[in-house]
């Protein structure tokens, strides 16, 4: 009984288009961070909120990996 209730299950299929990220372009070099089957980059996000100078403005970066530490590398001489 159980099997022929399985059996008769109606099953409605449907093809859908699914949008895949397939690269990240660092916003410094403008190069690939796609290495060996990965993206490679770090994501900076900023958002300025009240009483700021930069009220309301938003910094939104994707840096590879050399672009990362070079930022990092001058940060920490500053």
């Amino acid at each position: 009984m159980i099997r022929e209730i399985l059996l008769s299950k109606i099953v409605v299929l449907k093809t859908i288009t699914v949008d895949t990220i397939v690269d990240v372009i660092c916003d410094k070099c403008h190069q690939s961070t796609y290495k060996e089957e990965n993206f490679e980059y770090a994501h900076l996000y900023a958002c300025w909120g009240y009483y700021s100078n930069h009220d309301d403005e938003e910094i939104d970066l994707d840096l590879c990996e050399n672009c990362t530490y070079e930022i990092l590398t001058w940060i920490k001489n500053i």
